[in-house]
């Protein structure tokens, strides 16, 4: 089954430490991703909850600037979401977040990332107007997620080959690609207009394994000649 995104949803308020964004879904066995930034304090997630009752896992993270942080969360939804809501837990008392919510359909419900040792990159710039990493994968089929967070970058940003928006504001950037084939030491990078400090998570969703199912007919079934035929079909 190929990997797409199946619904999305966006955040940009925070009261008491929690932002809540609220996602509907609409296919089962989703890996649903949550990418969060703050600014204003050192801060940093404590949790993640959810009125489906999912497992929430961090995936990775980066501090930076003293008072910028940006992270990556994820959970396995095996039913379609309906307004469901996710609270996204702060400490440190930041003065803005912004938490973005996605599902992906397709991936390996069991190992949903790619297990390459340089995943998931991440890197950080104190003044600059781009920023690049070098990421491998070891699946062929992956959604590679781009998740870029600095003050200025907002402002004529290019994004690498094959990169598109998922969602893209004033200060942070986050976008995915479809490969089919896997990446040997690619470098991905990102550029902006004015030099600012940021900071850059890559990492890649795989997609589900499938296998081959077969069937073979005996050369008669029920007395009924078949030629012996044999059959195969993907099972996804």
């Amino acid at each position: 089954m190929a990997l797409s995104i199946d619904g999305k949803a966006t955040e940009a308020t925070i009261s008491g430490g929690v932002s809540t964004v609220t996602l509907t879904t609409s296919l089962t066995n989703d890996i649903i991703v949550v990418a969060a930034v703050s600014g204003g304090a050192i801060n940093h997630i404590t949790g993640i909850t959810d009125t489906a009752g999912l497992t929430w896992a961090k995936r990775s993270a980066k501090a930076f600037n003293t008072i910028q942080d940006e992270e990556i969360w994820w959970a396995l939804s095996t039913g379609a979401l309906t307004s469901d809501a996710i609270s996204v837990t702060f400490t440190g008392g930041p003065s803005s977040a912004r938490v973005t919510a996605f599902g992906v359909n397709g991936a390996n419900t069991t190992t949903p990332w790619d297990t390459n040792a340089s995943l998931p990159a991440i890197t950080n710039v104190t003044s600059a107007n781009s920023i690049g990493l070098m990421i491998s994968t070891t699946n062929a089929n992956c959604m590679l997620i781009g998740f870029l967070y600095g003050t200025g970058v907002g402002t004529g940003i290019v994004r690498p080959t094959g990169f598109t928006a998922l969602e893209a504001f004033s200060g942070n950037d986050l976008s995915t690609s479809i490969v089919s084939a896997a990446q040997p030491s690619v470098t991905e990078t990102w550029s902006w207009t004015t030099a600012t400090a940021a900071a850059l998570i890559v990492d890649a969703i795989q997609e589900a394994s499938s296998s081959s199912g077969h069937i073979f007919l005996p050369s008669r079934l029920n007395g009924i000649s078949t030629g012996g035929y044999f059959f195969s079909n993907p099972i996804g």
